[in-house]
């Protein structure tokens, strides 16, 4: 998923993702073909191949998140896959495939207390070191959301020390250590995620998210270059760019990727917010306090705090 913070767009955790299934897993090659399917989009065909795993008394937990999965994610069908999740739990309340599953998933429908107990639940029961890791990946990005920062630190450390290579668990590391006013940590968290993932073009956004909010803009854009580069042209990244280069006094640099990012993603509150920054430069004041309410009707206030109420207070009638 895509998490909004301070002035720019950080990367979370990404929903929908394939499960791991090990080799040794005997069920494997049914659930690999299914995820093919999931991702495609496809989930009545997916229901098809998983039928023997669904047809288990009771129904194998990986099969069940799969299939919840799909309709949430790629059907659109959220009320569905929540049945769905909802069913498996009744009959296995303590599988923290189905728990983790369903905590995603309320995380991404800002449901963040229900998405806290999910995951506190899922790291409990999780049955391997696998399950663990990803639970208090998880758990740790949810209670940030929450604006709990020194809990989502330290179940992020938790994770962390399971596997010191982990994506997840250093990116909210990282943005913890900035709330914190650790940015020191955040960037050394950071940097180790790109050399161990140089390909990944989430990395080098996060990087250039840090580097931004500690001011630094010009590396900010050759990060963010180095992630377009690696194949990542999200409304997040554009927003990013744009944000910086306002900041370096590049206005029609800034305008022209702001708002790409709003076309390309309406939704985004602090896409509106960098939008009326620009406004308010610009001396604007009428688009800039239009953009301000957008954001608010978006939701910024509840997850990210008062700033853009305070910008309407001083700026806007």
């Amino acid at each position: 998923m895509l998490l909004r913070i301070g002035t720019l767009s950080f990367i979370g955790l990404i929903p929908g993702t394939i499960t791991v299934v090990h080799a040794q897993d005997p069920d494997s090659t049914i659930v690999s073909k299914a995820e093919k399917a999931v991702v495609a989009g496809k989930c009545k065909e997916a229901e098809r191949i998983l039928t023997p795993l669904l047809a288990r008394n009771p129904p194998a937990p990986l099969a069940t998140a799969a299939l919840a999965r799909c309709a949430i994610y790629y059907d659109k069908r959220t009320e569905d896959g929540l049945g769905i999740l909802a069913e498996g739990l009744r009959e296995q309340p303590n599988s923290s495939v189905l728990l983790y599953t369903r905590g995603n998933v309320y995380n991404e429908l800002r449901m963040y207390d229900r998405a806290e107990e999910d995951l506190r639940l899922a790291v409990t029961h999780a049955g391997t070191n696998a399950e663990r890791l990803k639970a208090l990946n998880s758990r740790s990005w949810n209670l940030y959301t929450m604006r709990k920062f020194e809990e989502a630190f330290r179940i992020a450390q938790e994770a962390y020390a399971l596997d010191s290579t982990s994506v997840g668990a250093s990116n909210t590391l990282a943005l913890a250590s900035m709330e914190l006013a650790d940015t020191v940590s955040a960037l050394a968290a950071l940097r180790r995620n790109v050399e161990l993932q140089p390909d990944n073009s989430a990395g080098w956004l996060n990087l250039g998210f840090v580097l931004a909010e500690a001011g630094r803009h010009t590396e900010a854009l050759e990060a963010y270059s180095k992630a377009d580069a690696k194949g990542s042209h999200s409304a997040n990244l554009l927003n990013n760019i744009g944000y910086s280069l306002l900041q370096l006094g590049d206005r029609k640099g800034a305008r022209q990727n702001i708002e790409a990012s709003v076309r390309k993603d309406p939704y985004n509150a602090f896409a509106y917010r960098n939008l009326a920054l620009l406004e308010l430069q610009e001396l604007s004041t009428e688009k800039a306090c239009t953009a301000l309410e957008k954001a608010l009707s978006l939701g910024f206030t509840k997850t990210y705090g008062n700033e853009v109420i305070e910008l309407r207070s001083a700026h806007c009638r």
